[in-house]
């Protein structure tokens, strides 16, 4: 079985983990699948891929002050990127004849780019079963529904996807009632659960740490915009931290700037319980080792965190979308997390979010999430992949 997985990838590494994470579920699981993924991201060179999975780049994207999408890297007008994307996903699906597409975010693509790929993989490969994966929120559902009506998203869920599989819970988001989805294009949701990545069978330390020391880990993601949570955090007088019994390890991020990530660094050597690192080579790892993970909204680690069963503070970002405090507050209305509000955020309103999650934790999870969705996913691929096989052996 073919599959190729067509990766958002603007901002950030949240969609490139999870769409990595299927590709291995997927050839782990079924023998006969191999995995095409095709991303603009930078960022695929951080990651080992799986096996009999590979990888094509696009020329990478931005959003700029105004948040509007522009060329990364290459100098060019976006009219010019966005064709130059469009013949590459064109000629990749031309070529490679997809058993499964899968298309993540957008169901045409940033600026319609897909839209062709989607039409001649219709019209020339008919059995290909094209599939939409979204995670559960995009924005607030009112601009969620402007924009979907304004592009071409409807059209496309309607004529050109035959299933949408929505990572996530409908107990924490409900997408159909929340975005107004039409019967026609409802009835194509499968809610498959939350997309996290496997833990890792690696020693973390966790027993290392001294007798009494709490361990805080703050994490921004990919780090695009994680800086002014790091600066809040680094404000917090140091000796309350140690009155606290608290060790505390801040991630950066790969893209986190430069600049800000000197700064952080400079100003985390000053601190005696602090250890500040770039990156990770195993967030799981991360994970495990701490008590409390001071994160933003972002969905691979929340989910991540929450899989782990550690206690969670969030400072969601809330532009240029909502998705983040949206997220943070329906975890929060479950006791899955505990959210700081964004308007008024202190270094020393941090720090007593910590100190109450060290003492009560999130409390008593009122909903436990459908956790499955590696599983979920893979196992409809495997339905996919007998149902190629039987349609191949009726001509045998």
């Amino acid at each position: 079985m073919r599959l190729m997985a067509v990766c958002h990838d603007s901002v950030g590494i949240g969609h490139l983990r999870r769409t990595l994470a299927i590709a291995e579920r997927a050839t782990q699981t079924i023998p006969s699948c191999r995995a095409l993924v095709v991303s603009g991201t930078v960022h695929v060179s951080n990651f080992t891929l799986p096996d009999r999975v590979d990888y094509i780049k696009l020329p990478s994207l931005r959003k700029g002050p105004d948040y509007r999408y522009c060329a990364k890297t290459l100098g060019v007008n976006l009219t010019d990127t966005i064709a130059i994307r469009s013949a590459l996903l064109t000629a990749t699906a031309a070529s490679y004849r997809p058993d499964v597409l899968l298309i993540d975010k957008s169901p045409v693509g940033v600026h319609d780019e897909a839209e062709t790929a989607l039409r001649l993989v219709r019209d020339r490969y008919p059995a290909t079963r094209v599939i939409f994966g979204m995670r559960d929120i995009e924005d607030a559902p009112e601009q969620t529904i402007r924009e979907w009506k304004r592009g071409r998203h409807l059209e496309a869920l309607e004529y050109l996807v035959d299933e949408i599989w929505v990572y996530g819970d409908p107990e924490i988001f409900d997408v159909v009632s929340a975005y107004e989805l039409p019967n026609a294009i409802a009835q194509k949701i499968r809610y498959v659960g939350f997309i996290a990545r496997s833990g890792c069978s690696h020693d973390s330390g966790e027993a290392s740490r001294g007798a009494g020391t709490k361990n805080v880990l703050v994490t921004v993601g990919g780090g695009t915009d994680g800086y002014r949570l790091l600066d809040q955090y680094l404000s917090i007088p140091q000796a309350r931290q140690n009155a606290a019994g608290i060790h505390s390890t801040i991630i950066g991020g790969p893209d986190l700037s430069r600049d800000h990530a000197n700064e952080i660094r400079r100003r985390a050597a000053a601190f005696s319980n602090l250890t500040f690192l770039d990156t990770s080579s195993c967030m799981n790892c991360e994970y495990r080792r701490a008590d409390v993970v001071l994160c933003m909204g972002g969905y691979n680690t929340m989910v991540e965190v929450l899989r782990a069963g550690r206690s969670m503070l969030v400072y969601p970002r809330v532009e240029p979308r909502l998705e983040q405090y949206i997220r943070a507050k329906r975890f929060a209305a479950h006791h899955l997390c505990e959210m700081l509000d964004p308007n008024c955020v202190t270094p020393e309103k941090i720090q007593d979010a910590i100190d109450g999650i060290l003492s009560n934790s999130n409390g008593r999870p009122v909903t436990i999430p459908n956790m499955n969705g590696l599983k979920n996913v893979a196992e409809r691929l495997s339905e996919l992949e007998v149902a190629i096989r039987d349609s191949v052996a009726v001509f045998v």
